[in-house]
This record gives structure tokens, sequence and C-alpha cells, in this order.
């Protein structure tokens, strides 16, 4: 009951999860915690801060992930203070705690925390890793996007994708060689990823775009389609007709998503 108090949304007992949350029992703290945490409960703010220390990784999970930047203003704490106890939590012996604390450190003051966030690029734990990466996306500086082509180089696919699609969104249309490697790529998830970062470049994508558009791969081809018309709808329109009638139904659904706006 406790576990799935959350879904009472307003009418959760706020106040009584609280006083669960803060139980000596593990098996009570932990779905106190979570129903805190899900719905975001800023009256329980200060219960989520202490829950941060406890000995239970699932329950430090739960309440890090909760701690953001937006969480911190709408319960009225001070920015700081709560960025201050994610921080310690970067480096948590769990690697989900990890990943939780790098998630809500990365919407604090980009500059402040960025190195901190970088380090985490070469965390021993593979999720760690990516999702430190795709937080880096939101940085700036030449040492983030030097951080970020070293991971385009050996590496599993996961980290190599997250690189490569901040260091579109972080150095704009000088990522363009990097892209264009995945872009001739035999393997058809990276040229998908290709399309992904292109779609982070406005206009100066549309070119390339417009080739992948012809994939064989259906899977690029749509994908390469949506970009488009996200980037370019006015332009994008003559690709209507060529479309239309695609033999795969990936392709024709994103014709058919364009023309419905």
């Amino acid at each position: 009951a406790l576990r799935e108090a959350w879904r009472l949304g307003e009418a959760a007992p706020v106040e009584l999860l609280a006083q669960y949350a803060e139980s000596r029992q593990r098996e009570t703290r932990g779905p106190a915690t979570y129903s805190l945490g899900r719905p975001r409960a800023t009256d329980a703010a200060n219960v989520l801060l202490r829950a941060t220390e406890d000995d239970d990784a699932l329950i430090r999970g739960w309440a890090v992930r909760t701690l953001d930047a937006m969480y911190a203003d709408s319960a009225h704490i001070n920015r700081n203070a709560v960025a201050a106890r994610v921080e310690q939590l970067v480096v948590d012996r769990d690697p989900h705690v990890r990943i939780y604390a790098v998630r809500s450190l990365s919407t604090f003051d980009a500059a402040r925390y960025a190195t901190l966030i970088a380090e985490r690029a070469g965390d021993p734990d593979p999720n760690v890793r990516v999702e430190a990466l795709a937080a880096m996306g939101q940085f700036e500086g030449p040492d983030i996007a030097d951080a970020l082509t070293r991971q385009l180089s050996g590496g599993i696919f996961a980290t190599r994708r997250e690189a490569l699609l901040s260091l579109a969104t972080v150095q704009g249309t000088a990522s363009l060689p990097f892209v264009q490697e995945w872009v001739g790529s035999g393997q058809w998830r990276e040229r998908f990823v290709a399309v992904q970062a292109l779609g982070n470049l406005g206009i100066a994508g549309v070119p390339t775009l417009r080739t992948l558009a012809t994939d064989p791969d259906a899977r690029v081809a749509a994908a390469a389609l949506g970009s488009l018309f996200r980037i370019d709808p006015s332009g994008a329109d003559t690709l209507v007709a060529r479309y239309w009638n695609h033999h795969d139904v990936g392709v024709r659904a994103a014709v058919f998503r364009h023309v419905k706006r």
C-alpha cells in the first residue's frame, strides 16, 4: 500500500508517508520514500534530503532522482544546498545512485558541475557513463567538446551514441565531420544516430538528411524524414508525394504525421 500511495495524487497522505519514510524498518522506509519521490512531494523535501544518506541504495536512489533544480525551486529550498547533497552521491558506491545523481545534478548550474559530471564519463559502470555523456550535451567549452570527441572511438555503442549526440549539441556545425563518419557507416543503427545528431544541427543538417531519407533501411529513412519535416516543413513538402506510397509503413507514417499537422 505504501508503494502505491503516490497514485492518489494530491490526495496522497504526505505527512503520514513522511513518518513511514523515517521508519527504522527498511521495508517501510523504502516504499514510503518511493511514494514521496514519485509525485515530487515538496512538503517532504527534508525527508528526501535525509533519505540520500540512507544505508539502502534503492532508497538513496529514489530520493536523489527527485532532488533536481526544479524540485528545489518548487520546494523553496536553496538550490546550492540541494546540489551540494546531490553532488556527494555522484560518487556513490552504487551505480544506480550515481546515475540518478548525475541526472539530477545536471539540472543545476552547468558551469559549476560540468567537470564533476564529465569525470563520470570514465565511470566503471557503462550506464553511468551513458548518463554522464548525455548530460554533457548541456555544457559548453572546448574541454567538454574534447572529452566528448575522445568517447567517439572505442567503448560500447551506447557511450559512442551519446557522445556524438552531445557533441552535435555542444559544437553545432563544427561536429559535422564526426557525424558524417556515422552517415557512411555500414550499420543501420549508426546511420540512425547520425540522423538524430543532424536533427540537432537545424538547417545545417538538411542536405545530409535528404540523402538519408533515401537510405535502404526504412528505419533510417523514416527518422530522416521526420527530422526534415520538423526542421524545414515548407522545404520538405516536396518529399510528401515522393514517399506517400513508400513500401514501408514506418516511412509512410512519417509522411502522414507531417500531412496531419
